[in-house]
């Protein structure tokens, strides 16, 4: 069963009653609660199913809206604004991560940051969020990677993930996905998500 808020679809609820699901963007929070079976809210290793959903992420567009131009390769392809709020008691660290869902392979993480301090609240675009350490994405490479409809046809659909943990990671900067959410199991305390969406524009059919 899904939530309807204000004209978008808020897909999953919690096991076992009513939680209060947060729609983000950049401008305003909408809110719903409802009922049903669980969803498991997972990235391509980790099962994440237990935590409050109350922290927010917000950045440069809305939920399940496009990606400006700028955060793209059609564009100066410079990393997003960010904007954390209400960060669980006894975060130690954030994690950071951008995927494209739809990607071959699936799914392809365009940026990844780990090790951001709670103090780290707001980050500028063109910026890393001051702090953390940027880890490999998938084209083995550090910093951010924008959407390129370039190499893509019809919308893709990006998860901009953020996960407060209860300890800082003792990993280096090289640091593959992998080992970045091994290394996070077993202390997630809330996560906030995105969702972004990329079109292929007409001018490149």
């Amino acid at each position: 069963m899904c939530c309807t808020v204000y004209g978008l679809k808020a897909r999953g609820c919690w096991l076992k009653g009513y939680y209060t699901l947060y729609t983000m963007s950049y401008g305003h929070i909408s809110i719903c609660s409802c009922h049903s079976a669980a969803r498991k809210l997972s990235t391509r290793n980790l099962q994440l199913t237990t935590y409050n959903l109350h922290m927010k992420i917000k950045t440069a567009f809305e939920h399940d809206q496009e990606i400006p131009r700028p955060y793209t390769c059609l564009g100066p392809n410079i990393s997003l604004p960010l904007q954390f709020e209400d960060l669980p008691e006894g975060t130690e660290s954030l994690v950071l991560i951008f995927e494209d869902v739809d990607a071959t392979p699936r799914p392809w993480t365009h940026w990844m940051v780990f090790n951001i301090p709670p103090s780290t609240v707001k980050t500028d675009e063109g910026t890393i969020p001051q702090g953390g350490v940027e880890g490999l994405a998938n084209n083995h490479s550090f910093g951010y990677e924008g959407p390129c409809p370039r190499y893509f046809h019809g919308t893709h659909h990006y998860w901009l993930r953020l996960y407060a943990l209860d300890r800082m990671l003792d990993l280096p900067a090289n640091s593959e996905r992998e080992n970045v959410e091994q290394a996070m199991k077993g202390h997630i305390l809330d996560q906030a998500e995105l969702l972004g969406l990329c079109t292929r524009p007409e001018e490149l059919e």
